[in-house]
């Protein structure tokens, strides 16, 4: 508990959340920076769970993850049908409609369920030396291979998940930074940071920069909290981000129904998500609202 209360790490989940905001709001300006607000939440995410002395919480993740992703799926599944006649606006066939959901963002629940148990089974067989160089070793392979596999045609979601695959990756690697040899992982940390610098004039948008955004932030993990001594208390606002990620694009698609699209769109939708998770907190008993946001 004391980790997840990091304030330097607390403020970068609100900042991550306004570029994922920023980022479905279709604003074409500094769409590729918002993306790597994603990256980072991917990878805190996986940094958590390795560096975590818990090697099952399958029951928890699925009280958190999954129990949010059907429900809010068969909220947007309505908000769909109502704006658009139909319950999953471009996707082609069942399978997508349920991995992917019927909204574009929600994608990230099941998939985090499933890395997370893989990653659990993972630390149980292994060591966290062999653990972190591996998935370093491999995230760098992935980083490298970008332009191959970004030129590949996948069925919806499976392209979300495999550009999300490096993130984990690193994640993990962060997580077992201090258990691998100093040079090793030196070695590694430096090789991952040349492979988004080399993808920033090869896939730009595709890889480079949203990766670029995501792990230099993510850095901080392997030290010290930066913000400690100032003793803010950020957590108030920093637990509302899950929601205001679960909620946001639920505003943006009335919003678009009434024709509203302007710049300072995403801003104001924060800002609402921001309000309406802390209204619900307040006016639902915890026992339900821990299952909405």
């Amino acid at each position: 508990a004391l980790i997840l209360m990091r304030i330097d790490i607390e403020l970068l989940r609100i900042v991550s959340a306004v570029g994922i905001v920023w980022f479905h709001s279709n604003n074409s300006t500094g769409r590729e920076v918002a993306y790597g607000g994603l990256v980072f939440f991917v990878i805190i995410s996986t940094y958590f769970a390795t560096v975590s002395r818990s090697t099952n919480k399958s029951k928890s993740r699925f009280k958190r993850l999954i129990i949010p992703y059907i429900i809010w799926s068969l909220l947007y599944a309505v908000l769909n049908f109502v704006g658009t006649g139909q319950i999953c606006p471009h996707r082609q066939n069942l399978v997508s409609c349920i991995l992917g959901t019927p909204s574009t963002h929600l994608w990230y629940l099941p998939y985090m369920f499933g890395v997370l148990f893989i990653l659990d089974k993972i630390k149980s067989a292994s060591s966290k030396s062999k653990m972190g160089t591996v998935s370093g070793i491999l995230a760098i392979a992935l980083i490298l291979l970008a332009p191959l596999w970004r030129s590949q045609t996948y069925l919806s979601p499976f392209e979300l998940y495999l550009h999300a695959l490096p993130a984990v990756l690193y994640g993990v690697f962060l997580g077992c930074y201090d258990r691998i040899n100093q040079k090793l992982r030196l070695f590694i940390l430096s090789v991952i940071s040349a492979s988004v610098l080399v993808m920033i004039y090869v896939l730009p948008q595709g890889i480079g920069i949203p990766y670029l955004c995501g792990f230099l932030p993510s850095l901080l993990l392997i030290g010290e909290d930066v913000l400690q001594k100032t003793k803010i208390d950020i957590y108030p606002i920093s637990s509302l981000m899950y929601g205001v990620y679960l909620l946001h694009f639920a505003f943006f698609l009335v919003f678009w129904s009434l024709g509203i699209n302007y710049y300072w769109l995403p801003v104001a939708v924060f800002l609402l998500s921001l309000f309406s998770v802390f209204a619900i907190k307040k006016m639902l008993p915890a026992k339900i609202h821990k299952y909405l946001i």
